[in-house]
């Protein structure tokens, strides 16, 4: 994980900061699924990309007969 405090919010707006090694494994596993890291796609500037040569079997999306 990339932090190590947690904030915990009552129901009438107070806020604690925890350590997040003082709350159980569940509470942990739970922080880390609600903040995943952050990804960065780019499909179209900087895939590499195979083309797959037309079948001489296909032509226009139909069986040669």
């Amino acid at each position: 994980m990339a932090f190590d405090q947690i904030v915990i919010k009552s129901s009438t707006g107070a806020q604690r900061k925890l350590p997040l090694n003082s709350v159980s494994e569940d509470d942990r596993r739970y922080v880390e699924l609600e903040n995943p890291p952050e990804l960065a796609v780019d499909f179209l500037e900087s895939a590499d990309q195979e083309f797959v040569k037309p079948s001489p079997i296909w032509v226009d999306n139909s069986p040669i007969t």
